[in-house]
């Protein structure tokens, strides 16, 4: 159960980093329109970047958090600033994105939900509402989808 809610989260959170990644300032500014022929497309660029954030959030949680809790050396805690613990891995995700941020990388990406406990991490934008609807109805290329609607 909880490995399935992490890939539908992981999921989830491709369909926000291609809808920044086609609508950042720095896709535009760039003098290369996303969809434009000789570019990347918009499904692999999602692919690779969904690759990166699961493996990093599989590693965290198995190396080193779960790793760490076994022994007895630190837990990991929502106020983790606070309290000087392990931060839990979706706000790990979360302080990836505000460093990215800082990189100007020109991505963003966050774990989102229709159904959020913390109205944070609810649907923003009528894009990331149209993106966790296609991601709820099943298909099985949801994230190509949502590109071709970047492209129109």
């Amino acid at each position: 159960m909880l490995r399935n809610g992490f890939a539908w989260g992981i999921g989830v959170t491709v369909i926000v980093v291609l809808g920044y990644w086609g609508m950042s300032s720095g896709a535009k500014d760039s003098g290369t329109q996303p969809c434009s022929q000789g570019a990347i497309p918009a499904e692999t660029v999602a692919d690779h970047v969904h690759s990166v954030i699961q493996a990093d959030r599989t590693f965290y949680t198995t190396h080193v958090v779960e790793r760490m809790q076994a022994k007895g050396i630190v837990v990991a805690s929502e106020n983790w600033q606070e309290t000087n613990t392990l931060p839990l891995p979706a706000q790990f995700l979360s302080e990836s994105n505000r460093l990215a941020g800082i990189a100007r990388a020109g991505v963003s990406y966050r774990l989102i939900s229709l159904w959020a406990i913390n109205k944070r991490n609810g649907p923003k934008t009528p894009f990331e509402n149209t993106g966790l609807s296609v991601q709820r109805s099943g298909h099985d290329r949801a994230r190509a989808v949502l590109a071709s609607d970047l492209c129109r």
